[in-house]
């Protein structure tokens, strides 16, 4: 019998498919559980309903930007880290920004894995339980 691994939980957004896919399938390899949104405000019910170890966020994104999801989720849950992940990171002023680290795209996996366990450690593996 194995006892179950404690995973992170990861909510990504990004109104890109494809990034999410990407981070998504990067962040599953390193074993976070990932769920996805592709906007700020599917991000918001997801925080309210759930509980998430990490929020890793696009800046440039219709309707609810980046800056001001990070904001609405700091406010619901001050611990919460909050990756920026954004092409724009040179023309932003971060000091401003209600992140914890930003991240420019376009990014080597290297980058989305160093930035990650920065703001959260690896997942922690359980050892399966001696059948003796």
């Amino acid at each position: 019998m194995t006892t179950a691994a404690k995973k992170y939980h990861v909510l990504v957004v990004d109104d890109e498919e494809s990034v999410c896919d990407a981070i998504k399938m990067i962040l599953q390899f390193c074993g976070y559980d990932v769920q996805t949104a592709s906007n700020g405000l599917d991000a918001i019910k997801f925080l309210e309903k759930g509980h998430f170890d990490l929020l890793i966020t696009d800046y440039m994104m219709r309707g609810m930007n980046g800056q001001q999801l990070a904001k609405r989720a700091k406010d619901q849950k001050p611990k919460l880290p909050v990756l920026m992940v954004t092409a724009f990171a040179g023309s932003l002023d971060l000091s401003t920004l209600s992140v914890d680290a930003v991240l420019s795209k376009p990014f080597k996996v290297e980058d989305l894995r160093d930035a990650t366990a920065k703001l959260l450690p690896p997942a922690k593996q359980t050892p399966p339980a001696s059948l003796n």
